[in-house]
């Protein structure tokens, strides 16, 4: 997506998996979307080439939706940064994207959440200590051959470069690598 993802003031949205094929956008952003628990349907992207914004989502519980592998590239424009503001039920942040992001020390604000996810410091503090998640992953191929799909993965996350991977020889679908892994 050339503008980026706006999901804004939706007061009944409470579904986003048709946004599933989406795999890189300019902006990921869900503000005060009352109704929305999870972010399935944004599993898929990879990219981010400035700024997410999570603010305001009532419902919201955590944030494992995201891609294990997403990478956000948010410092040419002053005010890219991560946002992750006022979701009064968002107490699980530490998924491995955000737990690389604040690693690589990338401008974010985090706070106004629930326990667990209410500053900088509590994510940090429940992040894996090495943070490639998984020990191992295995590839199903169940949704086709893409490498950077979760549904292609059992347990729907993506490798890591520190993740064994394991591709069993019985798979209709072989992976795909189109970059480096």
């Amino acid at each position: 997506a050339d503008y980026g993802m706006q999901i804004n003031s939706n007061p009944f949205l409470t579904d986003i998996s048709q946004l599933s094929n989406i795999t890189k956008s300019r902006l990921v952003q869900f503000y005060f979307d009352p109704m929305l628990s999870s972010l399935n349907g944004i599993h898929n992207v990879t990219n981010v080439e400035g700024v997410v914004q999570i603010v305001g989502n009532d419902a919201l519980l955590n944030l494992n939706d995201f891609n294990s592998n997403l990478t956000v590239y948010n410092q040419a424009d002053p005010g890219d940064e991560l946002y992750i503001l006022s979701n009064p039920n968002l107490a699980l942040c530490s998924s491995l994207f955000l737990c690389r992001y604040l690693k690589d020390g990338l401008a974010a604000q985090i706070g106004n959440n629930a326990a667990g996810c209410n500053d900088i410091a509590e994510v940090r503090a429940s992040c894996p200590s090495n943070l490639c998640g998984l020990d191992s992953a295995v590839w199903s191929g169940a949704n086709g051959n893409s490498w950077n799909d979760t549904l292609n993965w059992e347990g729907h996350i993506v490798p890591l470069s520190c993740t064994k991977v394991i591709i069993p020889g019985s798979v209709d679908n072989m992976p795909n690598l189109d970059d480096d892994v």
